[in-house]
């Protein structure tokens, strides 16, 4: 769902910023953002319900703003995220790189940007439900910073980067990768196929042989699929791995997967429905049920619900299930 925007070269490289409505400064800068806040509530059993809100600086609360500009055949980025009241991640520059039109179909990008990889999206507002597919298994990167070609046509885009880190070890953050080149750089890439009416297919991976004592190589494959059957309906499957054996993503080994259906019945409602599970290394396993309906006021303004079920199996599983109920509003521009 890191949908593009533009001509071919620039969608490949600016295919994972959220779709927003710019408002223009000039020919060459425009602006864009979103803010959203929500209330969630998790009821594990056993263990204690738990509220969030946006006083408690919940993961779905949070404030963005994007600035993106170009110039003959340089274009670029600077976007920059609030979270309220979250201890150790209360702002933080997110995108920040310059890409280079190379000319048929090649772009070339250096700086800070978000991985390719996962068919949900980092930000609120391009999400279609609060919670995430996952609940054990985190095998999707986030932002990292390196260079990276990209090359797209009509049909396929192909890309290929050297970053810093796949993941950031220090404090598990996803805003961020390790911030060092030495023998710990990673791999990412990714083909995008697009060649069927309203059919996209997208297969990444990503690799990195971390430096340092009782480190071991992490490997990281991400294959979905999504198809508009027609103007209401749109369905979508994705399956993610890791191997990660010194645990550098902050989650355990193994998969995690989805299903997807999505029911648009006019421009104000729509809503989703979702099958997701995880299957770890020490034989946990999770199955998780999603139903989640969005009302669209305007271009500008949304409110989204969402009501899960997870229920969990094996030793290594945090509690038996939980329920998740959370409602949510979105103002972009």
């Amino acid at each position: 769902m890191k949908l593009s925007s533009k001509t071919a070269v620039l969608a490949a490289s600016l295919a994972v910023l959220p779709a927003f409505a710019e408002v223009k400064i000039n020919e060459q800068l425009a602006i864009s953002g979103y803010a959203s806040a929500a209330a969630a509530w998790t009821d594990p059993k056993p263990g204690n319900k738990t509220f969030t809100g946006l006083d408690s600086g919940g993961p779905t609360d949070s404030a963005y703003i994007l600035m993106t500009g170009k110039y003959e055949q340089f274009s670029g980025a600077v976007g920059g995220i609030v979270y309220p009241n979250r201890a150790g991640d209360e702002a933080d520059v997110l995108d920040a790189y310059v890409t280079y039109d190379a000319g048929s179909g090649f772009s070339i990008t250096g700086g800070k940007w978000l991985s390719s990889l996962g068919y949900e999206s980092f930000h609120a507002v391009y999400m279609t439900q609060l919670s995430y597919s996952n609940s054990m298994v985190f095998s999707i990167p986030g932002y990292h910073t390196g260079a990276k070609l990209d090359y797209a046509d009509k049909d396929f885009s192909v890309q290929v980067g050297v970053v810093d880190s796949l993941f950031n070890p220090a404090a598990a953050h996803i805003s961020q990768g390790d911030g060092e080149f030495g023998d710990d750089v990673a791999f990412e890439g990714n083909i995008t196929y697009k060649g069927v009416e309203k059919l996209t297919v997208f297969l990444g991976f990503g690799y990195e042989s971390p430096d340092g004592a009782g480190l071991q190589d992490v490997y990281t494959t991400d294959l979905w699929a999504s198809y508009a059957i027609d103007a209401n309906w749109t369905v979508a499957a994705e399956i993610s791995y890791i191997e990660d054996d010194s645990a550098l993503s902050g989650g355990a080994e193994g998969y995690n997967w989805l299903t997807f259906v999505q029911y648009t019945y006019d421009k104000n409602v729509s809503g989703i429905f979702r099958i997701s599970g995880d299957d770890t290394d020490t034989g946990a396993t999770a199955l998780k049920f999603s139903v989640c309906p969005t009302y669209t006021f305007n271009d500008n303004f949304s409110v989204r619900a969402e009501a899960s079920y997870t229920e969990f199996s094996g030793a290594a599983a945090p509690s038996d299930s939980s329920t998740f109920y959370g409602v949510q509003g979105l103002f972009k521009f």
